[in-house]
């Protein structure tokens, strides 16, 4: 099952079923957010941020934060319309970097419920999800799961 992104509505831990997908709009990653990142968080590894040094790298080439990258990836998620009013939490995160990403690059995120659990509470429960985020060739640059709690219809 699929959603597209225009159409999706915030949905429920009721309407959240194992299967149901959603792809997010996408968005441009530039060098100018990775700086902001690193001025951010005061990683500034040359690797980030001087294109000579990168140059000697394996990568070649600059690259953005790992941690950035897993920060779009959720501000993604939340554009897909899916959680707007229903969440109340992201209860577990786990992920796996697969390719670097340079900027400038493209990314869209796919969203798939992988399961549901009632708990913890009559208002309230648990989702899984697995997040494959993009890149504008279609590659995989990162995986990961995340664990939820939803809203419940009525909740």
């Amino acid at each position: 099952m699929s959603a597209p992104n225009q159409n999706a509505q915030p949905l429920t831990y009721d309407e959240l079923v194992p299967g149901l997908c959603v792809e997010s709009p996408s968005m441009e990653l530039d060098q100018a957010m990775v700086e902001g990142f690193a001025s951010l968080t005061g990683d500034d590894n040359p690797l980030h941020l001087d294109a000579e040094h990168a140059a000697r790298t394996p990568f070649r080439k600059r690259i953005a934060h790992g941690a950035l990258v897993q920060s779009l990836a959720a501000g993604l998620a939340w554009r897909t319309g899916w959680f707007t009013g229903t969440i109340v939490a992201i209860e577990r995160t786990a992920a796996r970097y697969l390719k670097p990403v340079a900027p400038p690059e493209e990314l869209r995120l796919r969203l798939e419920v992988l399961e549901r659990e009632a708990e913890p509470h009559p208002r309230r429960g648990r989702v899984d999800l697995r997040l494959t985020l993009r890149d504008r060739r279609g590659d995989t640059v990162l995986e990961g799961d995340w664990t939820v709690l939803m809203r419940r219809a009525g909740g």
